[in-house]
């Protein structure tokens, strides 16, 4: 697994360590989301196959009007990827849909790129 290494030394001027290195060794992810973003709680909790009134009123209700408008604004983005059925089963499309959205919006978890994806689905079944 690749790392990614932070090294800092000590001046011995300024401390009795001298010329001490310190290195903190943090697991380098691509995926650097963390699962506490509300975005990520609410596509989690609320959203359903389809985007409709009461999903919108729960997510407000529970996260605000700023994370409603994301959420409805990354379902639109997943239910509109364009497909090219003579190349693509109806599986391919969904996995592909799922890696796109988690490309042009790194912040997402895969569960939540994962849940939109099968909105995706949904939609195109």
């Amino acid at each position: 697994m690749p790392v990614c290494v932070l090294s800092c030394a000590r001046n011995a001027s300024r401390r009795s360590l001298s010329a001490t290195r310190f290195r903190l060794r943090v697991p380098a992810s691509k995926n650097m989301a963390t699962p506490r973003n509300p975005t990520n709680e609410a596509i989690l909790a609320f959203l359903k196959l389809s985007w409709n009134q009461e999903v919108e009123k729960e997510i407000t209700a529970a996260y605000g009007p700023g994370v409603a408008g994301e959420v409805k604004e990354l379902y639109q983005y997943a239910v509109h990827r364009p497909v090219d059925w003579a190349r693509e089963t109806h599986d391919q499309a969904t996995a592909r849909v799922a890696r796109e959205i988690q490309e042009v919006y790194p912040y997402l978890t895969t569960a939540a790129a994962q849940k939109l994806a099968k909105c995706f689905w949904f939609v195109w079944r």
